[in-house]
């Protein structure tokens, strides 16, 4: 009765976080695999109920709430017998139809973007890997650069509140996230050498973990503004003008993204460490600037289209909120 099987609604009834329950996965095909302790099956018994509408239904948000707020718990949140107390509409068969039909081409079209990405993702890993690239020639990176480590709260006055990009702007991906910047008052004298210019490199000093490696990188393209960067990283900034900033930035986060930069990482568990001095011996390709800038565009043209895709992705939860209240309503 526990295994999975073509049609069920497989949900999270426990979980330590109140937002894990209700989570919900619809099963396509009949599986070899069981429910787990904390997981539950939700499995149709009468004909006028169509099981993927019943999934659409309780995958919605507004529903993922309502059975939220029935989950109590002290440690552990439990939805117990209340999701057969949960209502849902239900309208005949012939409104469920088009809402699990036009709800399954936004499916489609939230997994054909997944797919894109992955396969931009697959392109922008190829570029570093071209013939002409690995067999350039290299550049010690510690030859056209300076590194200063940062910063973090200033103990002798005058000081200056600027913005602070930490570890948890960084995203795996290379991105400079700027949703949560710190706002900290800093020694103004030592902000002097450390405010951020557009086209500075930002590294990942200390942070990772066993499994994820230390040496993730952001490139900074702010131009206003006052920033600097935490005593967890420290900024890279090209000095030599035969080469492309950007396109440093794009080989030192493939270097990372291919796991390369664990070689470089100290600490016996939890927080590692990036030996910068070895790291700055990584060898950047020597390439004439305009090929540098052509694979500089290629990759932000992969970039652009992966941004789209995202877009569709993100969009498509509100578009099946929508279907529904066109149906429901």
């Amino acid at each position: 009765e526990k295994q999975l099987k073509a049609n069920d609604c497989f949900m999270c009834f426990s979980s330590g976080s109140k937002q894990h329950v209700g989570k919900i996965a619809f099963i396509d095909e009949d599986q070899i695999y069981y429910a787990g302790g904390f997981m539950g099956i939700l499995r149709t018994k009468d004909t006028d109920i169509l099981p993927k509408y019943l999934y659409e239904t309780l995958n919605n948000e507004t529903m993922r709430e309502v059975i939220r707020s029935n989950s109590n718990g002290t440690n552990i949140q439990n939805l117990s017998n209340k999701i057969g107390e949960i209502k849902i509409p239900h309208p005949p068969i012939d409104i469920q139809a088009p809402i699990v039909s036009e709800c399954e081409k936004v499916d489609e079209e939230y997994n054909n973007s997944r797919m894109s990405i992955e396969d931009y993702k697959a392109k922008i890993a190829e570029v570093f890997e071209r013939p002409n690239v690995v067999h350039a020639g290299g550049k010690r990176l510690c030859e056209m650069c300076k590194t200063l480590g940062g910063l973090w709260t200033g103990k002798k006055p005058p000081f200056k509140t600027v913005n602070v990009i930490r570890n948890t702007n960084f995203t795996m991906t290379g991105a400079l996230n700027l949703k949560d910047v710190a706002r900290i008052e800093v020694e103004e004298k030592t902000f002097a050498s450390r405010k951020l210019e557009e086209g500075d490199i930002i590294i990942e000093k200390s942070g990772g973990s066993e499994t994820q490696a230390v040496g993730r990188v952001v490139y900074f393209d702010i131009v206003e503004g006052d920033y600097s960067y935490s005593n967890f990283t420290v900024r890279l900034r090209i000095t030599d003008s035969n080469f492309n900033k950007k396109f440093v930035f794009y080989y030192l986060n493939d270097f990372y993204q291919k796991g390369r930069t664990f070689q470089f990482q100290s600490g016996s568990s939890g927080l590692k460490n990036l030996n910068l001095n070895q790291y700055t011996e990584i060898q950047i390709p020597i390439m004439s600037l305009p090929d540098q800038q052509r694979i500089v565009s290629e990759i932000e043209s992969y970039e652009a289209e992966i941004a789209k895709a995202k877009a569709v992705m993100n969009g498509c939860a509100e578009r099946k909120k929508k279907i529904l209240e066109k149906y429901l309503k």
